[in-house]
């Protein structure tokens, strides 16, 4: 684990996991990918251009605060971006650590009437008992 409170190395570890499991869930090999859309870089977590599939990770796990239903909103629209980008009709995932995240993005709020709206499949990955712990010190590191 990384010494400094803001780093997110652990966070990203963990992302890898949810796209490794992601990845055996739907037997689709994904990788992370940055892509050309509209003259900007957009970083997916996991991407199969052949199968045509775009994973979004989120490894948070508790109780969601603004800013992090604001990152899986972010999540929610870079793959509606991405699905037009293709031309629609790839398969779009958003694949979480928590219970929380999963909860609100299959809720009602508006935001996930949008996943329902755009398509999206929202799974969610148990992390191993060694790096949910991990996780939740470095989210209390961060004072988030």
């Amino acid at each position: 684990m990384s010494d400094h409170p803001s780093s997110s190395a652990v966070q990203c570890a963990a992302e890898q996991i949810l796209i490794a499991g992601a990845s055996s869930q739907i037997a689709v090999p994904l990788t992370k990918a940055t892509l050309q859309i509209c003259g900007c870089k957009v970083e997916i977590d996991g991407f199969n251009e052949l199968h045509r599939v775009a994973c979004e990770a989120y490894s948070h796990v508790g109780p969601l605060k603004a800013g992090q239903s604001r990152k899986l909103a972010t999540d929610v629209l870079k793959l509606a971006m991405v699905d037009k980008h293709l031309g629609e009709g790839c398969r779009k995932i958003i694949v979480v650590a928590g219970a929380e995240a999963h909860a609100w993005l299959t809720g009602k709020c508006w935001q996930a009437g949008a996943v329902r709206q755009f398509g999206i499949e929202v799974m969610r990955v148990e992390l191993p008992a060694n790096t949910h712990a991990e996780v939740l010190a470095t989210q209390t590191l961060q004072f988030r």
